[in-house]
């Protein structure tokens, strides 16, 4: 397994349930792995907390969950869901703070699949 996947997987991503929908394709994975930590939702999600707009960042936090989750990234997807529960309930309360968090393992995942 190529050493990115292996460090993603030690990190904590389902690497190999992503795998199973990319057909083994290793490098196909880490292609789709780089375009999800560059999703637009990720910047939109951002823009939508500091403007309080709960209904933009609920969608935009709802795409970057089914993103992170489909590609594996499972300790981004977790906060992204963690995000998402308040915001579907119309409550914004700690999300900045999660969102903080979520940028964080972002850059984290960019720091492994750049390598």
């Amino acid at each position: 397994m190529k050493e990115q996947l292996v460090e993603l997987e030690s990190w904590g991503c389902k690497v190999e349930d992503a795998l199973e929908r990319t057909l083994g394709d290793e490098d196909f994975l880490v292609k789709v792995m780089k375009k999800a930590v560059n999703d637009n939702s990720i910047a939109q999600l951002g823009m939508a907390l500091k403007e309080k707009n709960c209904k933009q960042a609920f969608e935009a936090a709802h795409d970057l969950k089914g993103v992170m989750g489909n590609v594996g990234l499972t300790p981004i997807y977790t906060i992204a869901v963690r995000i998402v529960e308040p915001l579907r309930n119309d409550e914004m309360d700690g999300t900045e703070d999660l969102y903080n968090q979520l940028v964080e393992n972002i850059k984290k995942a960019k720091g492994i699949l750049m390598e």
